[in-house]
C-alpha cells in the first residue's frame, strides 16, 4: 500500500489524515485514529529487525557447537569409550558409528575445555 492509498482509505473511513513530517521521517503522516504512515529509514529498519539478527547469530552459534543433548560428561564419555573398545577387542559387533560418535563427543569436550581455559594451542 502506498501513501495515497493509505490516505484515501482513512478519508473514506471518515478520519482526518494529515502530513506530520519529522526530521527522521519526512514522509510521515498521522491520522486522528492513531494510525501512522511512514517510510522506515535504514536505521529504523535495523532497530525494528534487530531481534532477527540476534536470533540468526544464535542459530549460527548453535550450528557451530556439538549437539550437547547427545554429548556426555567427560568422565562418562571415558567409561563409554572404554566399554566400546573392550567390546571391539573381544570381537563384539559395535553399533554402526558408535566409536566415531563417542570420539567426536570426547574431542568436542576437550576442544571446549581448551578454549574455555584460554589456551592457544591444542594438546
Amino acid at each position: 500500500m502506498n501513501r495515497e492509498e493509505w490516505v484515501e482509505g482513512h478519508l473514506s473511513a471518515g478520519h482526518h489524515p494529515n502530513p506530520a513530517p519529522t526530521q527522521e521521517n519526512p514522509e510521515r503522516w498521522d491520522c486522528d485514529c492513531g494510525n501512522i504512515w511512514r517510510i522506515l529509514t535504514p536505521a529504523q529498519i535495523e532497530r525494528k529487525f534487530a531481534h532477527l539478527n540476534a536470533a540468526a547469530a544464535e542459530r549460527q552459534r548453535q550450528l557451530r557447537r556439538v549437539d550437547r543433548a547427545t554429548a556426555r560428561p567427560t568422565g562418562e564419555l571415558l567409561d563409554h569409550l572404554e566399554v566400546l573398545l573392550a567390546n571391539w577387542e573381544d570381537g563384539t559387533e559395535l553399533p554402526y558409528g558408535a566409536l566415531p560418535t563417542v570420539a567426536r563427543g570426547f574431542a568436542a569436550q576437550l576442544r571446549e575445555a581448551i578454549e574455555d581455559d584460554g589456551s592457544e594451542g591444542r594438546t
